[in-house]
């Protein structure tokens, strides 16, 4: 699988992961992987309707008004929980400040492991 961070603001994903859900889209198609996204915070679940045009198979929606405020640790202890149980072949983050602390915080927690 290849796996988008995906951030969002309602419903919608915001501009960045859109352009990672491209790429992650891209990926999956020379690969053959299938697409999935992780959305956090309250309202995570309902961007699975606007993720269907990008081919998201499916939707780790994390649902917890606690991630609704800047908790990039939080979120990323709960994607490396994500990818330590299963083992996508890419994870793909936003370039933004949140997604980079996040995909930091993520990569710091599943350091060392396989």
């Amino acid at each position: 699988m290849i796996l988008v961070v995906v951030e969002h603001d309602g419903n919608v994903p915001d501009r960045l992961s859109v352009e990672a859900l491209a790429l992650g889209r891209s990926l999956g198609q020379a690969t053959g992987e299938p697409l999935h996204a992780v959305a956090w915070g309250s309202g995570a679940g309902g961007i699975a309707g606007a993720l269907g045009g990008s081919g998201v198979a499916v939707l780790h929606a994390i649902e917890d008004e606690r991630l609704d405020v800047h908790a990039p640790e939080a979120i990323g202890a709960a994607l490396a929980q994500l990818t330590e149980r299963d083992s996508p072949a890419a994870v793909i983050g936003t370039s933004s400040d949140r997604g980079s602390e996040v995909m930091a915080y993520a990569a710091k927690m599943n350091k060392g492991k396989t």
